[in-house]
């Protein structure tokens, strides 16, 4: 029987899903950068720990929980970058970055953030009811938590673009 279920499936059951993404924690609040593989997440959660203190907690994974609120946690799985506390956090934001030669932010809403979450989150295609239990927690994270598509350099240049955003939405 188990090896026919997933970790994701079961999560699922208790409000919650995995986004690739690496998570820091900034100012009690957690930020998920989220993107494919290679984009810069971890780039850009090591640059915020370097240039503004910020804790990262994983650098591949969260698991976010839908329940008392929005909140991201830690889980026991880190990918390449060796990085994994086992944590809890209100979800602050969510960036879905992108590489750029210029630095370029603005918020998503509606569908297009709708969209950009799902592209990074770990769902069965073939499995409807499933897919049905993700849409519904994302529209219920999108009521709180703002999403942002976030063109970066590599660069400290990039920390004071996506604070300054994070300042003025209400964020930090």
């Amino acid at each position: 029987m188990w090896s026919s279920i997933s970790l994701a499936q079961l999560l699922l059951a208790h409000n919650a899903f995995f986004i690739h993404s690496s998570f820091i924690s900034v100012n009690g609040k957690a930020i998920l950068f989220s993107a494919p593989c290679g984009t810069g997440k971890s780039t850009q959660a090591a640059l915020w720990e370097k240039h503004r203190g910020a804790e990262v907690i994983n650098g591949d994974k969260a698991g976010i929980l839908v329940e008392n609120g929005v909140h991201a946690c830690g889980v026991p799985f880190c990918g390449t970058s060796g990085i994994c506390k086992n944590r809890v956090l209100p979800l602050g934001a969510i960036i879905l970055l992108g590489q750029s030669t210029e630095n370029k932010i603005s918020r998503l809403t509606g569908i297009k953030a709708l969209q950009g979450i799902l592209q990074n989150v770990y769902l069965d295609l073939l499995a409807p009811n499933e897919q049905m239990m993700i849409f519904d927690l994302l529209i219920k994270l999108l009521e709180t938590v703002p999403v942002y598509s976030f063109e970066c350099t590599p660069d400290e240049k990039a920390v004071d673009t996506l604070e300054t955003a994070l300042i003025d939405g209400g964020v930090l």
